[in-house]
């Protein structure tokens, strides 16, 4: 990886990376796996070349005759329009050492802080078709007829829209090129699904141990397989400006939940075309609260972030979205924490939090952040309305905690282009704090709960919290379980490193409290009826408190 100039100059990256750490924000590089062949020019393809860590054709037989003279018996395809390229073998153990070499150095040029591993499938433009790429001089990457890319089966995969009988290589590598693990070789037939996990593996390490030791790696990729949750998040990739497919990627979030990999996210506002306003802030509103939230499009068609001129709607709706977003975080943390812990899910449908609920089992345009926060986005255009289904609970509506539904029932409930409905279920505490402009600011701002009390006057939860920055240690990181009963709020504490020493407690949001408290205890110390304030239609007791998180507490209402 090396800094250009030509045809677009990136000579001020380094200055634009500085900027941004400035400004308390983090810089995530995208990064294809293809290399371009110019190995006399190109710095890590020629060290890559020199270390042998590129695929190969499994037998010089199958070279093709239209070989660049520099390439030997790599394959050489077209990831990008102006270049051959080659691609980097990651089963190769030369390999992971060349790639975090070349990550090591590039990091020395650039501050990055995170990698965005895209075309890892490995993707190749034209494979087997009759593209010609004239700035190379050669055609496209044609695979020779074998029984690897022709099996003698017809595959799910091999087919297009039109019924079209197609080849497994298309779109990626001839399945009969060749990997090895020094010690065996393998034809990408049989190792082609794991590329993208060799690869997510090599960058997650080198990041850990060599880029940014001791910090956390920030890893997101697009090409996944069982257990690449461990090395980072996923994006569900190339999209399309449609309502239905801002339907179905709640879909695909719950399934790579179910996989392992609980930090995904969608396409905001879709890839390919271009959606209007009302597409485009309905998906800001549900990008929200997606774990991984990115507004990403094509070249060569308009912009379509928050803050594109003229878009006062998707501006205002996002402005509001992501507040939300932000202040919840610290709940949003402590669900994540759990799925890295404990295996479990994030995102979940609601079938999964209320297993014997039949009618759960269907709904699919509704989900669970954790077990307490229910998310039912308006998918439907031109409407104000959203049929939102509550299972079994009590349901409050989060921003203004009232009581918005007893399950099971089926409400339709009025959302307007800027609201997204959201509701907590009763029985649940949800750590949060004010919202900042970055994550870095918002961690510096005052910390609260919300207290959603079920049918027993009872409710649990807990805040995960640590310093961001670091690899996750048990011994670094404050766990603190709240349990509310009957009037009582408790904080008993399980971890209490030093994370949690700037942290103070200051809003106590109770939502379905009976009636006004006449009297109430911290500790055993009678606080001010000044520090209070009860709603008697909403029902909603707000209370300001002072209160370190590191030290236990008991609150008692009267």
């Amino acid at each position: 990886m090396t800094l250009h100039t030509i045809p677009v100059n990136y000579a001020d990256l380094p200055t634009w990376a500085t900027t941004f750490h400035q400004n308390e924000m983090t810089l995530v590089l995208i990064q294809d796996p293809a290399l371009a062949t110019e190995f006399y020019y190109y710095g890590p393809g020629r060290r890559g070349k020199e270390s042998d860590v590129f695929i190969k054709w499994s037998s010089p037989f199958l070279v093709p005759i239209d070989q660049p003279d520099n390439a030997d018996d790599y394959v050489v395809g077209n990831q990008f329009l102006q270049n051959n390229t080659v691609y980097p073998d990651f089963l190769k153990p030369a390999t992971v050492d060349w790639w975090a070499n070349e990550l090591e150095f590039f990091h020395e040029l650039v501050n990055f802080d995170g990698i965005w591993l895209d075309e890892d499938e490995p993707s190749n433009f034209g494979t087997d078709t009759d593209a010609s790429f004239p700035d190379t001089g050669r055609a496209a990457l044609q695979c020779p007829v074998n029984f690897l890319d022709d099996p003698p089966y017809a595959t799910l995969a091999a087919f297009d829209d039109a019924n079209t009988v197609k080849r497994l290589s298309d779109g990626t590598l001839c399945m009969a090129a060749a990997h090895s693990n020094g010690s065996a070789t393998f034809y990408h037939y049989d190792v082609h699904s794991l590329y993208g996990y060799y690869q997510s593996k090599a960058t997650f390490e080198a990041l850990s141990t060599l880029v940014r030791p001791g910090i956390r790696p920030f890893v997101v990729m697009r090409s996944t397989f069982p257990g690449s949750g461990q090395f980072g998040a996923h994006t569900l990739a190339d999209n399309n400006a449609t309502w239905e497919d801002l339907r179905i990627s709640i879909l695909g979030i719950i399934e790579f939940n179910f996989f392992g990999i609980p930090f995904t996210g969608a396409e905001v506002c879709g890839f390919n075309g271009e959606p209007d306003e009302e597409l485009c802030a309905r998906w800001m509103q549900l990008g929200a609260f997606y774990p991984l939230d990115r507004n990403h499009n094509t070249n060569g068609t308009a912009d379509q972030d928050p803050a594109r001129p003229g878009w006062d709607l998707v501006t205002r709706v996002s402005k509001d979205a992501l507040k939300i977003r932000y202040r919840y975080l610290p709940y949003f943390y402590t669900v994540l924490h759990s799925a890295h812990m404990y295996g479990h899910t994030a995102i979940r449908p609601l079938f999964s939090v209320f297993p014997s609920d039949l009618v759960a089992r269907g709904i699919e345009d509704q989900f669970m952040w954790g077990s307490g926060l229910l998310v039912a986005p308006v998918l439907q255009q031109g409407t104000s309305y959203k049929e939102v289904y509550f299972p079994r609970a009590v349901w409050y509506d989060l921003l203004e905690g009232f009581i918005e539904a007893h399950g099971p029932s089926l409400y339709s409930v009025f959302a307007p282009i800027d609201v997204i409905p959201l509701y907590v279920r009763g029985g649940s505490i949800l750590p949060f704090h004010e919202p900042g402009i970055t994550t870095t600011e918002s961690r510096q701002n005052k910390f609260g709960l919300t207290i959603a009390l079920d049918e027993d006057q009872f409710a649990q939860g807990e805040l995960y919290w640590d310093d961001g920055l670091l690899e996750p240690n048990m011994e670094n990181a404050y766990i603190g379980n709240f349990i509310y009963n009957l009037g009582e709020l408790t904080l008993t504490i399980e971890y209490n490193a030093e994370a949690a020493n700037a942290i103070v407690l200051n809003f106590i949001n109770i939502y379905g409290y009976p009636d006004e408290p006449s009297e109430v205890y911290i500790n055993g110390d009678l606080s001010e009826s000044s520090n209070w304030i009860y709603n008697n239609q909403t029902r909603v007791l707000n209370f300001a408190v002072s209160l370190p998180l590191n030290e236990e507490f008991v609150v008692e209402f009267v």
